[in-house]
């Protein structure tokens, strides 16, 4: 990552951008580091650990995915559908401030959550275990962070150009 970050730092249009822009540029690049890590990790590659989690019986693709919304959520289900919801909204916020367009910025929302949950199910396909569940709670929450990273943007950005 640190290598990733001098390239980005010392690209000759970067260094010439203001400090906010190089500012949002790092604050992008440690969004996007921790989101995926929280959604993509740990990922197994030990041939042993995947046969011994393939062992259960009762295991089936379909047990993977949640494609009933917001039903019968317990306090676990809600802590998850929250914590979702923040971690999207930087994605809403930082998408916004590079894109200046809600509408790019709605499509990129949706876009990254369909994303994400297709790997997650592709995932256990893969693994033919429940490394992740792709769950339409997921989406929803993903989403309305995101928007909810959005308006905060749009709010925020308006009030800059004001000041300005």
């Amino acid at each position: 990552m640190s290598i990733t970050l001098l390239i980005i730092l010392f690209h000759r249009k970067i260094m010439a951008a203001p400090l906010i822009r190089k500012g949002m540029i790092l604050l992008t690049i440690a969004y996007v580091s921790v989101a995926l890590n929280k959604l993509f990790l740990p990922i197994y590659y030990q041939p042993s650990f995947i046969d011994f989690m393939r062992v259960d019986p009762n295991f089936h693709l379909s047990l993977t995915i949640n494609l009933v919304p917001l039903i019968k959520m317990n306090s676990a289900d809600i802590r998850n559908f929250i914590l979702n919801i923040a971690l999207f909204v930087p994605l809403g916020f930082l998408s916004y401030y590079f894109k200046k367009s809600w509408k790019k910025t709605l499509l990129l929302l949706v876009l990254t959550t369909v994303f994400i949950e297709i790997i997650q199910f592709m995932g256990n396909y893969y693994y033919q275990f429940m490394w992740r569940i792709a769950d339409i709670n997921d989406l929803i929450a993903n989403c309305l962070g995101g928007l909810l990273g959005l308006a905060i943007s749009m709010v925020f950005f308006k009030k800059q150009k004001k000041k300005s």
